[in-house]
């Protein structure tokens, strides 16, 4: 049996996040990548901490393909050049030959200088000097080296949000199981699709918490459960539209945040 062909009975038998580990250890050279296993953009909110682990061709497999919230996310933590720079050359050899290879990268190119710029601004923070600004601007167009690079800078001074690509990711998340559902880096996107599947908060914690217990998932897994149910305790987990705030209508607790905020900084 081909390991794709175990990816995909993995991946229907929702058993992702455990599997992902066994696979790691028996994997092999892959042929050319299933593109429409991986290219949905919603693929690449799944958390990088997890995944850091694994080789390339399983990192490919698992649609580490960043957009948005997760750029932005990895920017922060300073992974995001090193990754994208390594998945970039991983597929850089199909996108000769591959159509969806190509307009992938050509995504990844437009996403990391989207998050770059938008993390220049941030470091601007709330000031309205002109001159700060237009350095700022200077400095990233100087840096600009690609078309999407362009496009990125255009969206972002149009006014881009970046939740505004989530609706497009609606159907892949709800394929997806709990366990990867909470790996995803979007806490907006984790609420849309707890709704989607009729979860509420209570259910969240469980599913959560039993994972953080088991033996079967991976450790490095675990510390980024615990910060999901702290943030459920500390309420940080909105519903969104704001009108379904009635269906997360859970306690608050700040003791059993803090607690679980101490586990997922261990």
């Amino acid at each position: 049996m081909s390991f794709i062909t175990q990816f995909r009975i993995v991946v229907a038998s929702l058993g992702f996040i455990t599997a992902l580990p066994l696979m790691a250890e028996n994997a092999v050279e892959l042929p050319m990548p299933n593109w429409q296993l991986i290219a949905s953009p919603a693929a690449g909110e799944i958390k990088y901490q997890h995944l850091k682990e694994y080789d390339d061709e399983l990192l490919l497999l698992t649609g580490y393909l960043d957009h948005g919230a997760a750029y932005a996310e990895l920017v922060d933590r300073g992974h995001n050049e090193q990754r994208i720079n390594l998945i970039t050359a991983t597929l850089r050899p199909y996108a000769q030959t591959d159509p969806q290879a190509e307009q992938l990268l050509a995504t990844m190119a437009h996403w990391r200088a989207f998050a770059k710029f938008q993390t220049m601004m941030e470091q601007v923070g709330d000031s309205q000097d002109p001159a700060i600004r237009e350095q700022l601007m200077s400095t990233y167009k100087a840096a600009l080296n690609s078309p999407e690079e362009q496009r990125a800078l255009q969206d972002f001074q149009n006014g881009c949000d970046i939740d505004n690509y989530l609706p497009a990711c609606l159907s892949y998340l709800a394929s997806l199981n709990e366990q990867t559902m909470l790996c995803i880096m979007d806490t907006a996107g984790c609420s849309i699709i707890m709704q989607q599947l009729a979860h509420t908060e209570q259910q969240l914690i469980k599913v959560a918490s039993t994972d953080y217990e088991s033996a079967d998932v991976a450790t490095t897994l675990k510390p980024e459960l615990a910060a999901i149910i702290a943030m459920v305790y500390r309420g940080d987990l909105l519903p969104i539209p704001p009108q379904a705030i009635s269906e997360f209508d859970f306690p608050r607790d700040d003791q059993q945040a803090q607690a679980w905020q101490a586990k997922a900084e261990q």
